[in-house]
Formats: structure tokens, C-alpha cells, sequence
């Protein structure tokens, strides 16, 4: 008997549902802004989420880096500090060559 393979959803597509049923389910700010009467004072729902400072999908998480590289990193950013304090108009890449000369492993 031959497989038939089914066709791949689109992410992107699964996830925009996704939210929309999370919406859906209740116990938003949605609902209690639509209940409430309509003023110039009273702001969307939508909005208070972006202006309360705190992101929609939570925190995200910065990239670890290895010791090797986080000490480049650093050099190369002091290095920039110092070419900037001589020439305020010193550019990154002119640190990164600098640095490049300078640094050892």
C-alpha cells in the first residue's frame, strides 16, 4: 500500500492562528475594553501591552557566547572606546582593524 504524504502547513499561518485562539479564550483586557464606555481617556488594549514596556512574547533570551569571543568582543569594544576618545569621527571597522593588531589569544 502506497503512503500518501500529507502537505506541510505553514508555520507561519499556525501560529497567527495560534494567537488568535489565545485571544479568543478570554480573560484579556480585550473584553473589558470593549465593555467599557467609550471616553478620549481610555486607551485600546492592544496598546497598553505595547506601552506598559513589556514584550508580547516575553523575555528573549541574548545569545551565549564563548570565553574566546566574548574576549574579543570586549577588546574590540575598548578599543573603539579609546579610538573615539582621540577622533570622535573613528569608525568600528577602524577599531576592529586595531584591534585586530593588538589582540592576543
Amino acid at each position: 500500500m502506497r503512503k500518501v504524504e500529507m502537505p506541510k502547513k505553514n508555520r507561519s499561518n499556525r501560529n497567527r492562528n495560534r494567537k488568535t485562539r489565545k485571544n479568543m479564550k478570554g480573560g484579556d483586557n480585550n473584553a473589558v475594553a470593549a465593555n467599557a464606555p467609550s471616553s478620549a481617556t481610555a486607551a485600546p488594549a492592544a496598546n497598553n501591552a505595547a506601552t506598559s514596556g513589556k514584550l508580547m512574547g516575553g523575555k528573549r533570551k541574548s545569545r551565549k557566547l564563548s570565553p574566546g569571543a566574548q574576549a574579543w568582543r570586549t577588546h574590540v569594544m575598548s578599543t573603539f572606546k579609546e579610538l573615539r576618545a582621540k577622533d570622535r569621527n573613528a569608525t568600528f571597522s577602524q577599531a576592529l582593524k586595531a584591534a585586530g593588531k593588538t589582540y592576543r589569544k
